[in-house]
């Protein structure tokens, strides 16, 4: 009796599945079909150490497939990936093509169209090499002011990436730094660029001192008044006016005029008689005189000016 109550539950189970499979094929078979386009993306896996990918291939391919529209929906919402499996492999070019068989796609599910159908992978030896950073300045400084020294820091930075990129690079060059109508010191964080598309920099950003300095010049000031430092009758000097060759600020020094030249004769120690003098002129701050033309001013000293300078001395000890 026992085996006659197996064989029953067995083939109570038998009918059940038997009925399932067709309750699920006639759902398979009867469900509405559709047709859509979905986008896989590429997946790379196990690249061996040393090596780089040196060419651009695509982020995703794209498969149109057909089947039940419930099994459709179900692939467009959930994350399925090409794999491209890369161990073992060498520097060179690799070809992976895409078929059916090696989409992760449900029975089912039909594969209509795949593109691209192949994916060419370019692999590189991957190198790294220690390059000069090249400031780019774009836009002019503010009237009367010009470009001065540009610092970077840091001045070099570690470029690593395929050996036929990084191998011509002779520097890398900073994004513009704008110093448009700038008058002063010109203080930038900058990215880095480089003609290679497969590079890695580090450190990706830098800072650029860019300094404006002001534009100097040179005139020449005529008839400018010499004074002389003592106060005694009957002192004599020529000539009363020289020509000052001065530098400074373009932008003071075009409406510059002579009083703003001060130029003296130092002669309080002088002994009675005749001297040849250069005078001492003073500029306005921030100019230099480069010449005083002529050079020396002419002094005559007379006889009682030794006397009316020994005076108030005699009168003090006759006290």
């Amino acid at each position: 009796m026992e085996w006659k109550s197996l064989a029953l539950r067995d083939w109570s189970l038998r009918l059940l599945s038997l009925i399932f499979a067709v309750m699920l094929w006639f759902f398979v078979v009867g469900e509405e079909k559709a047709e859509i386009t979905i986008n896989v993306p590429l997946e790379i896996v196990n690249l061996p150490q040393g090596l780089i990918i040196a060419n651009d291939i695509p982020s995703a391919i794209e498969v149109r497939v057909y089947g039940p529209q419930s099994l459709v929906r179900s692939i467009a919402t959930e994350r399925i990936s090409k794999v491209i499996n890369l161990k073992g492999v060498s520097p060179g070019k690799i070809t992976e093509q895409i078929t059916p068989d090696t989409l992760p796609l449900p029975k089912g599910v039909q594969v209509l169209r795949v593109q691209p159908r192949f994916v060419e992978i370019e692999l590189e030896r991957l190198i790294r090499k220690r390059l000069p950073v090249k400031p780019v300045i774009t836009g002019k400084p503010a009237p009367d002011f010009k470009l001065g020294a540009v610092y970077v820091e840091p001045s070099y930075v570690v470029v690593s990436g395929p050996k036929s990129e990084v191998d011509p690079l002779k520097g890398v060059k900073t994004l513009p730094v704008d110093i448009k109508n700038a008058s002063s010191r010109v203080v930038k964080k900058a990215g880095l660029i480089t003609e290679g598309t497969h590079l890695n920099i580090e450190p990706s950003l830098v800072e650029v001192r860019v300094e404006i300095v002001k534009i100097m010049g040179e005139k020449n000031v005529k008839n400018v008044p010499v004074q002389i430092d003592v106060d005694v009758p009957g002192v004599v000097w020529s000539p009363r006016h020289v020509a000052v060759k001065i530098r400074g600020w373009v932008r003071i020094l075009r409406r510059l005029k002579r009083d703003a030249i001060t130029c003296v004769v130092q002669a309080t120690d002088l002994e009675p008689g005749t001297h040849f003098v250069e005078p001492v002129c003073i500029p306005l701050e921030g100019f230099t005189v480069l010449s005083v033309k002529p050079q020396k001013i002419k002094v005559k000293i007379p006889k009682s000016a030794a006397a009316s300078a020994k005076r108030p001395a005699q009168k003090k000890s006759e006290q």
